[in-house]
């Protein structure tokens, strides 16, 4: 989790209009970096309500869990829009041929920091649900898990195509 923290405020003081090669470049590697850290912490997560600690019989009835779920699914839809631009300027010559524009900038840096706020409730729901608030056997997992899955698939959905439909105002 510090690895993304520390990638999204990385992306936080480099987005802005204007950017040049290098900040575009240290944009890409915090993005990559990012990513990277999310499918990690992903993955230890999985682990750890498989494997390890209370395991899926206590986080599957657990209405805490699946609000940082939906928290996590919303920072990887959101963060879809981001990776989306900076991978056309990059790779595609947008940051080649122009300058990051004012409004880009603009909504990049709305949703990094939505992603921070995300990011801070997230040890605050693992913190509760350690301790067994919000547990409660009659709540199924479908219910959590359906929403979680809506979440990502809407906003991710949305976000990307905002991302590849983006117009500049002329």
């Amino acid at each position: 989790l510090i690895a993304m923290v520390a990638s999204l405020f990385v992306e936080r003081f480099t987005i802005k209009p204007g950017m040049n090669e290098d900040e575009e470049t240290r944009l890409l590697l915090a993005d990559v970096t990012y990513g990277a850290a999310a499918v990690l912490v992903l993955w230890t997560g999985y682990l750890r309500v498989t494997q390890y600690e209370k395991g899926w019989e206590f986080y599957q009835h657990e209405s805490l869990f699946w609000v940082k779920m939906s928290l996590f699914a919303i920072l990887g839809a959101s963060s879809l829009f981001n990776t989306a631009k900076i991978i056309q300027r990059e790779f595609f010559g947008g940051a080649v041929d122009d300058v990051m524009s004012e409004k880009l900038a603009e909504r990049m840096l709305k949703i990094v920091n939505g992603e921070l706020l995300a990011m801070a409730f997230i040890p605050l729901m693992a913190t509760l649900m350690s301790r067994g608030i919000g547990y409660d056997e009659l709540i199924p997992w479908q219910i959590g898990a359906g929403v979680t899955g809506f979440l990502f698939v809407g906003l991710g959905g949305k976000y990307l195509v905002e991302a590849f439909t983006w117009k500049e105002d002329v």
